[in-house]
């Protein structure tokens, strides 16, 4: 499989599960990669926070999973150029404090090296998130 039929696969199962199977993603990430969030400086954003390894990944799954639950991940766009992926989505998550639901737009772009993710860069509209985990 290429790494965007890797990726859509993934993607797809994403939201079959509804954020329930973390692990979907461990396969793609090098032991050394790096993911990024902007925004997640504030601090309704924490589980976002800069990650450097798959361990990491795993922290940034478990408070996604703590303050979130997902309503969808709807992938509509993927765009390749060499190891480069960038997809664009909608996505629904409801905080689980405060009961809000945020409908967002997100972008994630891969950079792949020898089959495995070195790099996540996670854009979303963190003033959308961060309204909705405000009560």
């Amino acid at each position: 499989m290429t790494n965007l039929d890797r990726l859509k696969a993934a993607y797809q199962a994403w939201d079959d599960s509804k954020g329930a199977r973390p692990e979907i993603w461990l396969d793609l990430l090098a032991d050394k990669v790096h993911i990024q969030s902007l925004g997640a400086e504030a601090q309704p954003l924490a589980f976002a926070q800069e990650r450097r390894s798959k361990a990491d990944a795993v922290e940034y799954f478990a408070g996604l999973a703590r303050h979130w639950t997902m309503v969808h991940w709807t992938p509509h766009t993927f765009v390749t150029e060499g190891d480069r992926i960038a997809v664009f989505a909608d996505c629904a998550w409801t905080n689980k404090q405060t009961g809000k639901t945020v409908e967002t737009p997100s972008a994630h772009l891969w950079t792949f090296e020898q089959g495995q993710a070195t790099s996540v860069i996670e854009l979303f509209d963190s003033a959308r998130v961060m309204a909705a985990a405000t009560p």
